[in-house]
């Protein structure tokens, strides 16, 4: 697996299907994402591809709620490559990354930097305010020549904020 620390390595292989998010954990949920990231890469002969950010975003935004992290950036990488994923994108999480409106993000580096032909993931809440959910992203991607849709929830306890609920416990715990 390609591992790009920014999205303005030329060297980025295009099209993309893609997912983004912290992924820390890659519970079962995460898991179903990427190997849907990875089936319709194949199919549409993209590359499947996975952004995830560093530091977690909440570290920067609200440090005093930021949740333990129950795996390394390394460790996070080396599970995207087992599921099938050929290349992850890390991008550097500050404020300005932060401040960056939901549509500048689809269109700047969702399209034009990597030409997305799917944007794949489960409750969407990106950007600014947490205001690229997946009405605006499904909408915005249409406009822009992609689509972004939600892969399915699995109904099992241990995923979404079951997952969180189980990572703030251990921190408690300590």
């Amino acid at each position: 697996m390609k591992i790009f620390h920014g999205t303005e390595n030329a060297n980025i292989a295009r099209p993309t299907v893609l997912t983004l998010g912290v992924f820390d954990g890659l519970h079962l949920g995460h898991q179903r994402i990427m190997q849907t990231v990875v089936e319709r890469a194949k199919a549409v002969g993209a590359v499947p591809t996975a952004i995830t950010f560093d530091p977690h975003p909440r570290a920067v935004l609200h440090p005093e709620s930021a949740p333990p992290l129950l795996q390394t950036l390394d460790q996070r990488l080396a599970n995207f490559e087992v599921l099938g994923i050929e290349q992850a994108i890390v991008i550097p999480f500050d404020r300005e990354f932060a401040s960056l409106p939901a549509e500048e993000f689809m269109a700047d580096i969702i399209r034009d930097r990597l030409h997305a032909a799917k944007l794949l993931g489960q409750r969407f809440c990106v950007r600014q305010g947490r205001g690229g959910n997946i009405e605006l992203l499904r909408k915005m991607s249409g406009e822009l020549g992609f689509k972004a849709d939600e892969v399915g929830e699995l109904g099992f306890a241990a995923t979404g904020s079951a997952h969180r609920e189980f990572v703030n416990s251990l921190a408690r715990a300590e």
